[in-house]
């Protein structure tokens, strides 16, 4: 009996132990954004106008938390007709219940599906980041993501271990700009079912997009093979100028009186 009650308080503590971890851990935090930094890149895409101060959880964590894993993605528009060549992302970001740093910023780049992140098109996991002190985080790529003109969805996850360094989340816009951004928590810790890409306004989040840049270069023309007309394929067919035109001319009448004195 003795052995019984001791197991059950040894039970009960772990519980104690872990409930104050689990009910810090929440989905928003705040940040200052009163200057945000000029960038010292091309700029091909910027959605900073509208900063709202306040942080969303998109957070890869330790496998002790890995429930409360959750991501945020935004779209943009590649407008030019060749291409951009993306180099960089930038993204108010920062931390709560700690003071990080965190490990690395996951940068997925996707396509779109129908208004929302689809395949992914540039991966770039862990990857390094420059933290300008003042909520401004910028990560370079070593290898440019190629875009074709069209619509694709951004996405910055922190990789930061809780016990470590606390909350890691990136910042928000009170404007939304193209489709709203999205969210998920694939693990349900957050218990807003969100456990799929979801408008942020489906998870109770009041704000409406995200702050980001992309930076980088448009892409020179002829940089990207253009695909025949049509869908075809093979060579394009050569074409003759009217020097060529007359030479042919020539040779077919000089085969023709050939072949008549040949017959006499």
């Amino acid at each position: 009996m003795k052995a019984s009650v001791r197991g059950m308080l040894c039970v009960v503590a772990i519980v104690a132990l872990a409930l104050p971890a689990a009910a810090e851990m929440t989905k928003t935090g705040q940040v200052s954004v009163v200057n945000i930094a000029a960038p010292t890149q091309s700029t091909l895409y910027d959605q900073m106008a509208n900063p709202s101060g306040n942080l969303s959880s998109t957070q890869d964590f330790e496998s002790a938390y890995d429930t409360y894993d959750a991501e945020g993605a935004d779209d943009f528009e590649v407008t030019w007709a060749d291409g951009w060549n993306v180099e960089q992302v930038a993204v108010v970001a920062g931390y709560w219940s700690g003071t990080g740093p965190a490990a690395g910023v996951h940068v997925t780049i996707y396509d779109d599906a129908a208004g929302m992140p689809g395949s992914a098109v540039c991966t770039y996991p862990s990857n390094a980041y420059v933290d300008d002190g003042n909520s401004l985080f910028t990560m370079t790529f070593g290898t440019p993501c190629y875009l074709p003109m069209g619509t694709y969805w951004v996405n910055a996850q922190g990789q930061l271990d809780y016990s470590a360094g606390g909350q890691y989340g990136w910042g928000t816009e009170t404007v939304q700009t193209g489709a709203e951004g999205v969210w998920r928590n694939p693990g349900g810790g957050f218990g807003n079912g969100c456990t799929a890409w979801t408008a942020r306004s489906g998870c109770a989040y009041t704000d409406p997009d995200y702050s980001f840049r992309i930076l980088g270069e448009n892409a020179p023309p002829g940089d990207t093979p253009t695909p025949p007309p049509g869908g075809g394929g093979g060579e394009p067919i050569p074409t003759m100028n009217a020097y060529g035109i007359f030479a042919m001319i020539a040779l077919l009448f000089g085969i023709a009186v050939l072949v008549i004195i040949r017959r006499r």
